[in-house]
């Protein structure tokens, strides 16, 4: 499941939380657009991104760990057979 931030108030709590807690979730559009936001931050160009409020709250909340979670957050998780037919 992706799309674990700014969807609340309790983004950073969330995101923390499956840290702490070593839950693996995948890459959601919410999390790709603040990594590329950072990665353009980091160029030191015009950043063509922009944040609404709540995700730029987000942004100055995040410490070194939230980045590098995010960033190794996989776009999807291949499984093995789950259900037995």
């Amino acid at each position: 499941m992706g799309d674990i931030i700014t969807r609340g108030k309790g983004s950073i709590k969330t995101l923390r939380y499956l840290q702490s807690n070593n839950i693996k979730p995948v890459l959601g559009n919410h999390e790709d657009k603040l990594i590329r936001y950072l990665d353009h931050q980091k160029k030191d160009k015009n950043n063509p991104i922009i944040l609404d409020k709540d995700e730029k709250d987000i942004i100055e909340n995040l410490n070194s760990d939230d980045i590098e979670f995010l960033q190794n957050m996989p776009l999807f998780m291949q499984f093995g057979k789950i259900i037995k037919p």
